[in-house]
């Protein structure tokens, strides 16, 4: 069975993805963490909070990238909120957080984590791929012990949320994700478009029974996910890595990242060796299942 590790920035859409992660059979070794939608101190006390939340303060949290490998640092608190979660934190009574912060980094975790697992470990990508960049930066080997990595990132036809033609994820750190995209021989994409896709689209009725005030994290999740509400990207990232049935259907290729004119801009093609399975649809009823029962 493949233990996993989550990386993530910490908006409204990853604390989605960590609660359905934390509340399923997923075997996780941890969560880190990288700047992106918020400054790092401001992910940290978000994924900090879903733990607390979820009753899961027995997984080591590990600090990683604070800015982009190269450019200098940008945010997505215009989409996600000065604090990542819709302004979440100015609704809470100020309350103590677990002490769950590794002295260990992200990519140094990454590392080790993959080097005593039997068989490898899975990664989950829900932000900038800087950590993992770095961790195969400092260990040549790594990627042959990876037994799964699944990304939300990029776009396949160049539809972009960031810019006309790139997606967050990938502009925020191009170099990062170049030097994962040509290290790793095998990556799950779920890109930009396919969240935002019709045949991937989540019903009102789920969404309604989802961030439910019926129960203690349908209320968190309903709290944390205003104004946008249907920001469920990082979340189906999540749900392919529990359940690789959950998609009906892949395009294998190649996929590369563009580091000069349209920066951050991901370019898909049958021409080469592929390196990516792209997440094209997946079975919306068993996606709707595990999310409701993930605040159930």
């Amino acid at each position: 069975m493949v233990q996993w590790l989550i990386d993530t920035d910490g908006g409204i859409d990853d604390v989605q993805a960590l609660v359905l992660a934390l509340r399923s059979p997923m075997p996780l070794l941890g969560i880190s963490l990288v700047a992106g939608n918020v400054p790092l101190p401001q992910v940290q006390s978000n994924v900090l909070e879903v733990l607390l939340r979820t009753h899961r303060t027995d997984l080591p949290v590990y600090p990683g990238a604070s800015r982009p490998l190269v450019q200098p640092f940008t945010d997505a608190r215009q989409c996600h909120g000065e604090d990542g979660l819709g302004g979440y934190w100015s609704k809470t009574a100020p309350h103590p957080l677990p002490d769950l912060v590794s002295k260990e980094t992200a990519a140094e975790a990454i590392i080790r984590l993959a080097g005593e697992a039997q068989g490898g470990i899975g990664i989950v990508t829900l932000g900038p791929l800087t950590n993992l960049a770095l961790a195969l930066l400092l260990d040549q080997s790594l990627a042959e012990k990876l037994q799964r990595v699944v990304v939300m990132a990029g776009a396949e036809t160049g539809n972009g949320n960031i810019s006309i033609s790139a997606e967050f994820n990938i502009h925020w750190d191009p170099e990062a994700a170049h030097i994962v995209f040509t290290r790793l021989p095998h990556i799950e994409v779920l890109t930009w478009e396919a969240t935002i896709s019709p045949c991937n689209a989540v019903s009102e009725a789920v969404l309604c029974d989802y961030l439910t005030e019926r129960t203690e994290l349908g209320r968190f999740l309903r709290q944390c996910t205003s104004p946008n509400k249907k920001i469920l990207c990082d979340v189906m990232a999540v749900a392919v890595a529990l359940r690789r049935d959950i998609v009906m259907e892949w395009r294998e290729g190649w996929m590369g990242v563009e580091l000069q004119g349209v920066r951050g801009m991901t370019i898909f093609s049958h021409r080469r060796p592929s390196n990516v399975h792209l997440v094209k649809r997946l079975d919306m009823s068993i996606f709707s299942s595990l999310i409701l029962h993930s605040v159930s």
